[in-house]
């Protein structure tokens, strides 16, 4: 089956253009060297209300939102603003969703590269164009999410101006349900039948959401001949979940209570200097503080888990970019940031408190990044970037008595070649370096379960060597389709290890050596009006992952713990002009891995996700919306393996079988623009 879909969808990303045979070039777009231009007009048909429908429907795109990394240079996102990135790290996907449609001039989808663009590790990257002079528009928007019976709403209202000073702002107030909080049956099974002759069926009813309030202001503005731009965000929430566990002559109550605040500020100037010379400036600091209550109380007793943390980064990067020639363009960097995390923990048993190791941790980080890159168009159908960055890095845990530097030499190099307008072939090769989680370095606590993670000092990030092959086609007026072949040479790969302490064997985050891992991904956005279906789209993405590494316990190898080995996901979607209406669904494959812990093995299945959706906007924007996650409900299986001591070294102690039906979620949804 798996290889059955990812077959299918290259053969329908090489084969099915040359079915139906129609013009290439649609109203509304502009292609250059690297560059494919979409006017307003081009997205006219699928009524877009915000700037992120407009870069959602790009052919052949795959937005990513960024990542939660430490830095700029690792977390930013594929797309720019006005060929920027945002000094924020809240998710680009926020910024863009408060930007309504009419105030965009152009979006621009950048493959390899173009003058004065950082990739920043990706292939494509999308710059939308805000239009100068737009009217000011206050867009009001509200939801009510509704699952098992429980409503709960949302609305948020924000102000958008693109004159001479730019200003964005936003204020939401937020209540949600968490669904992934639902009902299970856990079956435990003990090995030994004569203490335990029948396997014992707990039911576990679970409920849990949250409220809080988000913040967020921008304004941007000519200054000292350049442009200086201003962020902030403020973000309380509250979260909490419950579950009542009954079993025949059984009973036990478990209740989570969490608050964090979060907050960011964000400082960007950017300055023309010369006709070939750009300087751009970026500051932010970000802090954030969290409180989190555990307990779980049944015949025996009640068992207590109490966090709390504060984290704080600070970030200053600089960039100056040099058009040298036509061909030409370079760029040099450089970034500093300090990261900071305190964690304590108190985990209280039956009886007398008992905690794991690093109850209490305080985690520094001192990194600096330096980087330069030069484009070139070397031939008109042929583009080269190459670079190379330099990361350094001091670690340092106190508590451990650790303090550890490291630096790391990235060189990347990237090749796209377009013999014609509309195929692209593209190569490369990149060292990469991952960064390390500060929560692994603290212990944590799982009370329903009796898991003790134990917190591991020695961490070092993993490093690989990413290859990759791709091959882009655009056809039709929409469509486009890509087949990419991706392997991976991993060093210091990050899993689960065992800490071997006196009073039993805990799980860890560690490294566990030398992996690799190759992957084939297939996609494609096939317009449905040739084939009769008027306003129609299906996006097909899938991908298949083959992992290996040798298992720290056994000495064997396995797949490496966490990645999905398949994944597939189909979107279908209609626009009906006439009826001013939208539809669609999404069906996907949210499936695990494996998890080889130190005591223990989990394997974790579920059916595929279901999602569907309806929109009606009238002639003075008032757009209505409907959706359905899973209107039958989702069935899922989880299997949980427990050992005496090291996995696959001792006896089964015991055996759970999770199973779980995720209730439908239905989400009304209405927005208004101004």
């Amino acid at each position: 089956m798996k290889r059955l879909v990812l077959a299918s969808t290259a053969l329908l990303a090489f084969t099915v253009p040359t079915v139906v045979r129609a013009a290439d070039t649609v109203s509304g777009t502009v292609t250059d060297a690297g560059v494919k231009r979409y006017a307003p007009a081009f997205f006219a048909p699928f009524q877009a209300t915000t700037a992120l429908d407009m870069v959602q429907l790009v052919p052949g795109f795959s937005f990513n939102r960024g990542s939660q990394v430490r830095g700029f240079a690792g977390a930013a996102g594929n797309v720019l603003i006005d060929g920027q990135r945002p000094a924020s790290k809240s998710g680009v996907d926020e910024t863009l969703g408060a930007i309504p449609a009419s105030q965009i001039e152009q979006v621009e989808l950048i493959t390899g590269s173009a003058p004065g663009v950082d990739m920043q590790g990706y292939r494509q990257v999308v710059n939308v164009v805000r239009r100068a002079g737009s009217k000011p528009t206050i867009t009001i928007s509200v939801q009510d999410t509704t699952m098992r019976g429980e409503t709960v709403p949302s609305g948020q209202i924000s102000y958008s101006a693109n004159d001479h000073d730019r200003t964005d702002a936003s204020l939401g107030l937020f209540r949600y349900i968490d669904g992934g909080a639902y009902d299970f049956t856990r079956t435990v099974s003990l090995p030994d039948r004569d203490r335990d002759p029948a396997p014992v069926a707990t039911n576990i009813a679970r409920g849990a959401g949250g409220d809080g309030l988000e913040l967020k202001l921008g304004h941007s503005r000519p200054l000292w001949d350049g442009r200086l731009s201003l962020n902030g965000r403020y973000n309380p929430s509250r979260y909490d979940s419950h579950a009542q566990h009954d079993a025949p002559g059984y009973h036990a109550d478990e209740l989570y209570l969490s608050t964090d605040i979060d907050s960011e500020l964000g400082v960007q100037f950017t300055r023309t200097l010369s006709s070939a010379l750009s300087l751009d400036v970026d500051a932010l600091s970000r802090h954030g503080a969290g409180k989190g209550d555990s307990t779980f109380a049944d015949a025996d007793g009640r068992t207590r888990y109490r966090t709390r943390s504060a984290s704080g980064e600070s970030i200053l990067s600089a960039s100056l970019n040099w058009q040298a020639a036509d061909a030409v363009d370079v760029t040099a960097s450089a970034e500093g940031a300090f990261n900071s995390l305190d964690r304590a923990s108190l985990y209280t048993g039956i009886g007398d408190p008992e905690n794991a190791p690093f109850d209490r941790v305080r985690v520094e980080e001192r990194r600096g990044e330096y980087a330069a890159r030069v484009n070139w168009q070397s031939l008109p159908t042929l583009m080269l970037a190459a670079g190379v960055r330099v990361e350094t890095s001091t670690i340092s845990v106190p508590a451990a008595g650790r303090s550890q530097s490291f630096v790391y030499p990235k060189p990347s190099l990237q090749l796209v070649w377009t013999p014609v307008q509309q195929f692209k072939i593209s190569w490369r090769s990149e060292r990469q370096v991952g960064q390390l989680n500060f929560n692994d370095f603290a212990s944590s606590v799982s009370l329903d379960t009796d898991v003790v993670r134990a917190g591991n000092p020695n961490l070092v990030p993993q490093k690989q060597w990413h290859h990759a092959f791709v091959i882009d086609y655009v056809f039709w007026q929409r469509g486009a389709a890509s087949l990419s072949f991706e392997n991976d040479a991993l060093e210091d790969t990050l899993d689960h290890i065992p800490i071997i302490a006196s009073n039993g064997v805990y799980d860890a985050r560690g490294n566990i050596g030398k992996a690799t891992r190759r992957t084939v991904r297939g996609n494609i956005s096939l317009p449905l009006d040739p084939l009769n279906i008027p306003g129609g789209m299906l996006k097909v993405d899938a991908y298949e992952v083959d992992t290996r590494v040798i298992d720290p316990i056994s000495g064997q190898p396995r797949v490496i713990s966490g990645v999905t080995p398949f994944d597939y996901k189909f979107d279908f979607s209609q626009t009906l002009t006439r009826w001013r209406t939208s539809w669609g669904f999404v069906i996907d494959n949210v499936n695990t891995s494996p998890s080889f812990n130190a005591a223990e093995y989990y394997d974790t299945k579920a059916r595929p996700n279901l999602f569907l959706w309806l929109e009606y906007k009238t002639v003075d924007n008032l757009t209505f919306g409907v959706e359905m996650q899973n209107p039958s409900g989702r069935f899922g299986h989880a299997m949980r393996t427990v050992y005496a001591g090291l996995r696959g070294q001792s006896e089964i102690v015991r055996q759970d079988d999770n199973v779980s039906e995720q209730p439908p979620v239905f989400t009304l949804r209405l927005r208004k623009d101004l």
